[in-house]
């Protein structure tokens, strides 16, 4: 997602945010224009998930520049799974 709403710091405007699927964040890609095209840098990683099970699938932000991530955290697309595998009201 290239993040062109106002609603987060004008830092992260114009910047490219991708979905870390195994490392269970989110990287930020600064775009620098490069002969007929772009070429991202990586400007850090924010919004980091403690979830074993968490995997981001996609990244939106509607007209009113709110985001939203959408996630599958289930065991069947898990590559680890946690020590809490049984857990009560989980998967």
């Amino acid at each position: 997602m290239v993040y062109l709403g106002d609603n987060w710091p004008d830092e992260y405007r114009g910047k490219l945010f991708t979905l870390n699927f195994l490392g269970r964040h989110m990287n930020v890609e600064r775009l620098e224009r490069e002969g007929s095209g772009y070429v991202g840098k990586h400007d850090g990683d924010i919004c980091f998930s403690a979830d074993p099970w968490f995997r981001g699938i996609d990244l939106t932000y509607g007209p009113d520049g709110g985001s939203s991530c959408s996630i599958g955290a289930t065991p069947a697309n898990a590559t680890s799974p946690p020590a809490c595998i049984g857990r009560a009201g989980g998967f």
